[in-house]
C-alpha cells in the first residue's frame, strides 16, 4: 500500500451539543489527521455545531441514528453505503451510541473502540464482540472504576486517557475581579438535573443577601432550562442572573466569568471546567467523580460537597473577598491544565490505541 494512504477512522458521535463530550470528538476530528489518520465524523444531528466546521472536519449527519425505534433501519443504510469501502476502525464516542457503533462495526467486520465519559446507569452493561470489540477508553480513573465489572468480556483492555483542552494563547486572569465592574460567577454546560445548577442559584441568593453586588451567568441549554429560570424568579434573584442558551461554544461565556463553578452531582471528568481553568479561571467544584483528582483545594480552586448550597456560597465569598488570591489560583489552574491535559497528549495516546488495535485486528493491514 502506498505511503500516502492512511488508516480510515470513523468517529461515531452523539447529537452535537455544546458540552464536553462533543468537545472531545471535535478535538479528535481536528487533530488526528496530523497523527496519520483519515477521519470523518458521523452523528445524528449537528445543528448546534458551527456550520463552518462541517466541511473541514468531514461531519456527516445521519438523522435518527440515535432514535430508540428506528436506529437499526438507519444503521442498515450506513452498512450498505460503506459496504464496499468501510472504515478500518470505528471509534464510538460515548456509551450512549455504543449499540449503534457495535452494530456497524460488526457488520463491516471491523474493530471498534468505545470511549466512556461517565458512570454507567443502574444495571447498564457494555457488551463487546470478543473479536471486534478491541479497546475501551475511559476519560478518568473514576469512570474506569465505575465500569469495572460492567464490561463484557472482562479482559477487554481499558486505557485512561484524559480529555485534552486547547490552551488559549493568552489568559486573562489579571483582569479577574476588577474593582471597576461587577464580579461575574458562572457555570457552563448542559442544563440537566445531575449538573446541580439549582444549587448554584441557591448559593447565589446567599451571596446576594450578604450584600455582594454580583452577576451570575448560566451558559448552556437542556431540559432544566425552564425550571432554572423559574427557580431564579422564585428566589428573587432574577435581576442578577443571566442565561445564555444559544451558543456554539462556551469560550465567550467563560471569558466573561471571574469565577467558574461546577456544582455537578456526578461528573466523569469536567471538560468545560478544564476549559475554564485553561483560561485562567479559579474554579469551585463539587467533590465528585473525576473532578476530585483535578481541583487542588487552595491552589487552583475549591472543592465542596455535592448538593450543598451553603458550601458553594462560602467558597464564592472566599474568592470574592480575596481578588489577588483568586488571580493566583487562576494562574495555577492554567499551568496545571497545560501540564496535564493537553490535546496533543490525548491525541497521541489515542493514536497509539488505534495502531495497536489495527495491528491486532483479524483484518489487519499494514499502513
Amino acid at each position: 500500500m502506498t505511503e500516502d494512504v492512511h488508516p480510515r477512522v470513523m468517529l461515531l458521535g452523539r447529537t452535537f451539543e455544546v458540552r464536553g463530550t462533543c468537545t472531545y470528538t471535535l478535538e479528535l476530528a481536528e487533530s488526528l489527521p496530523a497523527a496519520g489518520f483519515d477521519v470523518w465524523t458521523v452523528c445524528p444531528n449537528a445543528d448546534r455545531l458551527d456550520r463552518s466546521l462541517h466541511e473541514p472536519l468531514h461531519v456527516h449527519v445521519v438523522p435518527y441514528l440515535d432514535s430508540p425505534v428506528i436506529w437499526r433501519v438507519v444503521a442498515n443504510g450506513l452498512v450498505h453505503d460503506f459496504a464496499a469501502n468501510p472504515p478500518d476502525l470505528v471509534h464510538v464516542q460515548s456509551h450512549a451510541m455504543a449499540h449503534v457503533g457495535v452494530y456497524l462495526a460488526e457488520h463491516w467486520r471491523r474493530p471498534y473502540v468505545v470511549t466512556l465519559h461517565d458512570a454507567p446507569r443502574a444495571r447498564e452493561r457494555l457488551t463487546l464482540h470478543p473479536l471486534w470489540g478491541r479497546h475501551v477508553i475511559a476519560v478518568s480513573d473514576w469512570v474506569r472504576q465505575t465500569w469495572a465489572g460492567a464490561i463484557e468480556p472482562a479482559q477487554v483492555p481499558c486505557s485512561v486517557i484524559h480529555t485534552g483542552v486547547v490552551l488559549p494563547e493568552f489568559s486573562t486572569e489579571g483582569d479577574l475581579l476588577d474593582p471597576g465592574r461587577r464580579p461575574v460567577i458562572g457555570t457552563a454546560g448542559a442544563l440537566e438535573p445531575q449538573k446541580g445548577v439549582a444549587y448554584l442559584l441557591q448559593a447565589a441568593r446567599i451571596v446576594l443577601r450578604q450584600g455582594h453586588d454580583v452577576e451570575f451567568l448560566i451558559a448552556g441549554s437542556g431540559p432544566e432550562e425552564s425550571s432554572l429560570w423559574q427557580l431564579a424568579r422564585s428566589l428573587g434573584i432574577q435581576e442578577h442572573v443571566s442565561f445564555a442558551p444559544e451558543l456554539y461554544t462556551f469560550d465567550v461565556a467563560i471569558r466573561a466569568m471571574d469565577i467558574f463553578c461546577l456544582p455537578a452531582l456526578r461528573q466523569g471528568l469536567g471538560t468545560v471546567m478544564l476549559q475554564a481553568m485553561a483560561t485562567g479561571r479559579p474554579v469551585i467544584a463539587t467533590d465528585v467523580g473525576g473532578v476530585s483528582k483535578i481541583v487542588q483545594p487552595g491552589r487552583t480552586g475549591w472543592l465542596v460537597p455535592p448538593g450543598d448550597a451553603q458550601a458553594l456560597a462560602d467558597a464564592m465569598l472566599s474568592l470574592l473577598s480575596d481578588p489577588a488570591g483568586a488571580r493566583s489560583m487562576g494562574a495555577a489552574a492554567r499551568a496545571y491544565v497545560a501540564a496535564h491535559f493537553s490535546v496533543g497528549e490525548m491525541v497521541q495516546r489515542t493514536a497509539e490505541v488505534y495502531r495497536r488495535v489495527l495491528a491486532e485486528s483479524p483484518t489487519a493491514v499494514t499502513y
